[in-house]
């Protein structure tokens, strides 16, 4: 098998939709090495965990790609033309609309715990 297929099979895998805010989001679950880097990266000196910190990291990567955001999302007030998905865009709406950010954060936490719970009965079966 050519490798950058089993790669985009691997994302493939990964991936999920959520909605929030009434905006349909396209998210890739974290590698379990990417989530560990997201938590040992952000950390103080007596090893609390900055759970923000941390969240956005891996919303940061997580999340890519909606349907539906406009900068009205993001601003009240602003143009209701829709918002292609960027870096930039992800971080403005990251940044400015915290419960949305928070829905998502939820949302990947309960994703990674459904595809854990089914790993494990895959393994014992």
């Amino acid at each position: 098998m050519d490798i950058a297929a089993f790669k985009a099979q691997i994302d493939a895998a990964r991936g999920f939709e959520c909605t929030a805010g009434g905006i349909t989001f396209r998210l890739r679950l974290p590698t379990q090495h990417a989530w560990r880097l997201a938590i040992e990266q952000n950390v103080t000196a007596d090893g609390v965990v900055l759970r923000a910190r941390a969240m956005r990291a891996v919303l940061d990567a997580a999340l890519v790609g909606w349907d539906g955001v406009t900068p009205a999302t993001i601003m009240s007030g602003a143009d209701a033309a829709p918002l292609p998905f960027s870096a930039e865009a992800r971080a403005l709406l990251l940044e400015h609309r915290q419960d949305i950010a928070d829905e998502l954060s939820t949302q990947v936490g309960i994703e990674l715990l459904r595809r854990r719970d089914s790993l494990e009965e895959t393994r014992k079966n």
